[in-house]
């Protein structure tokens, strides 16, 4: 593997590309929920001076509609799966769709000056029923508060349908003292979901597990990361997060320094601590980017970037890329369901984007002040579950000859029970990475439909084109991929062929070039693919063209197509 000096014409590369797109569709796809749909329940936020931001129009638009919450920090809105607002929260209150606030919605342990004030999770199996977990902030005025970490109820079926808050249920306290840090993701079935808190002066992960039966109060307990003095108190503010994927943590810890941990979300432990104390900024909001590999940290006078793939400490701190140098400071990052993150700026009405955060450096592309608000934000955004967000896909293996056979796989197998695909010809498979073979030319309608250990199912389509050739070639010996993730779970990280058993090939070469004809990569063993790097540096995600030269029975051979980088 390497970059080298060799290239081959755009006029070539532009040939390739039209003729895979006749042969494979792009890797556009649509996930359905056949349980309750989660897809869209963050395309709403409530935050600021009574600003809303809605994701439901492309590109994120502001509602016109005022809010009634004015908060400085931490909140949480939820909406339903098809993106209406159900209600949204501070912390302290809680108010309906319509605006107003819940008869009993007042007086929860939150605070406007708490980091993370409020969370809201949607009971497992439910869509009536749903829990707003609070933290406190750690002084009020200069007066210590500890309110510590708690629960409300929500019920939607009360108030004539918009909702309120459970006496009975209301403020159950979980963790007392705590930081004002907050955050969740889905548990290893599917389903339940883990809210992990963080102990006061203690280096003490709890994390409590929700499920269809309600929220566990025996937490389970991990000891990672520093021990932070107390007072003072500000140490116990900045953003806890997880990744998407929920197999990392990063927590900023205000005016000291960044820790980011493995999480296990099946036993709910958080382990493997690194720590970034290097830096003399304070950092506050921090986010992963969707892919789970980039990790964006707001530090008082820069943004930074790590790539956080690599379990080596030193890959990790050495990654660190300063992205922007913000005007102001306390700046709150949000990962939107447009897979852009977005930055607040503090007692300002003004954000800044990351565009496309999975990609690594600059490339990444952060705009300065990107969106104007009608009022000044002080500095929070929100607080959601962001595994909401995370979908998996269908890849599918698709030689670029005029064969009539497709191998597919899943982009992602975590919580993975069992699998049936249709391939839209009348057949099906309960194989977890089939291959099938088509009669006919056509354009196909494959979905695969998951069911997890939850018993909870997620369908995902992918319109496959078989060409329309006059000439059916017989099987070839190599299936190549049209898409791969190389986002170090595991699964689809390199790009290579399949290659039939029977097949006695001689002289193979794979070559891969960029969008600019560049040569990224070569090999002439069969068995190693492309992980996505060049000299140790991750490419941009796109479109690349591989070229495969091979002999089979003293005959030259060649195959070419396109591929895309995804992550």
């Amino acid at each position: 593997m390497g970059q080298g000096s060799s290239k081959i014409s755009v006029s070539f590369i532009k040939e390739i590309v039209e003729k895979c797109a006749r042969l494979v569709t792009s890797l556009a796809l649509l996930t359905v929920f056949l349980n309750v749909s989660a897809q869209k329940e963050n395309s709403i936020w409530c935050f600021g001076d009574s600003i809303a931001l809605n994701f439901n129009t492309e590109p994120a638009s502001l509602l016109p509609h005022i809010t009634s919450m004015s908060q400085n920090e931490g909140m949480s809105t939820i909406s339903t799966p098809n993106g209406r607002l159900l209600f949204y929260t501070d912390g302290v209150s809680v108010w309906d769709s319509t605006n107003q606030k819940m008869p009993n919605g007042h007086g929860l342990k939150g605070g406007n000056s708490s980091t993370q004030s409020a969370l809201i999770i949607r009971q497992p199996n439910s869509t009536t029923h749903f829990y707003i977990f609070t933290t406190s902030m750690m002084e009020d005025y200069g007066t210590p508060r500890y309110l510590g970490l708690a629960y409300s109820e929500v019920d939607m079926t009360l108030n004539s349908g918009k909702g309120d808050v459970i006496p009975a249920t209301k403020n159950h306290l979980l963790l007392n003292p705590s930081t004002e840090k907050l955050t969740a993701t889905l548990h290893a079935n599917g389903r339940d979901i883990w809210v992990l808190g963080r102990e006061l002066a203690l280096n003490h992960f709890q994390a409590f597990l929700v499920t269809p039966t309600g929220v566990s109060i025996v937490p389970v307990i991990s000891t990672a990361g520093k021990i932070y003095p107390f007072p003072p108190e500000d140490l116990m503010a900045g953003y806890l997060r997880f990744s998407p994927n929920g197999k990392k943590l990063a927590n900023a810890v205000y005016n000291r320094f960044l820790e980011i941990y493995d999480f296990d979300f099946y036993s709910g432990i958080v382990s493997n601590t690194i720590i970034d104390s290097s830096v003399g900024v304070s950092p506050y909001g921090c986010e992963f980017s969707t892919n789970s590999m980039m990790l964006y940290v707001a530090y008082t006078v820069e943004l930074d970037q790590y790539n956080v793939v690599s379990s080596s400490a030193t890959d990790v701190l050495n990654s660190k890329f300063t992205v922007a140098l913000p005007p102001n400071n306390y700046h709150t990052l949000q990962l939107g369901i447009d897979k852009k993150i977005y930055m607040s700026e503090a007692v300002d009405s003004v954000m800044h984007i990351i565009e496309t955060p999975d990609s690594m450096g600059s490339s990444c592309n952060f705009v300065l002040n990107a969106m104007h608000l009608p009022r000044v934000n002080e500095i929070g955004l929100q607080n959601i579950l962001c595994s909401y967000n995370f979908q998996p896909f269908i890849l599918a293996y698709h030689n670029d000859s005029c064969a009539l056979e497709a191998s597919f796989r899943l982009s992602d197998t975590s919580w993975l029970r069992s699998v049936r695909w249709d391939f839209d010809d009348g057949q099906s498979t309960a194989t977890l990475f089939p291959t099938h073979t088509y009669l006919h030319s056509g354009t196909y309608a494959v979905s695969a439909a998951i069911t997890f250990a939850s018993d909870s199912i997620r369908v995902l389509h992918k319109t496959l084109t078989i060409a329309n050739c006059d000439t059916i070639l017989p099987n070839p010996c190599f299936l190549f991929p049209d898409a791969f993730t190389p986002n170090g779970d595991g699964v689809n990280d390199e790009f290579k062929p399949l290659m039939r058993p029977e097949c006695q090939v001689q002289e193979y070469t794979l070559q891969i070039f960029n969008s600019w004809g560049q040569l990224v990569f070569i090999s002439s063993d069969i068995t190693k693919g492309w992980n996505g790097y060049v000299n140790n540096t991750p490419q941009a995600l796109g479109t690349y063209i591989y070229l495969a030269k091979y002999s089979l029975q003293g005959k030259e051979m060649k195959v070419q197509g396109a591929l895309s980088l995804l992550r």
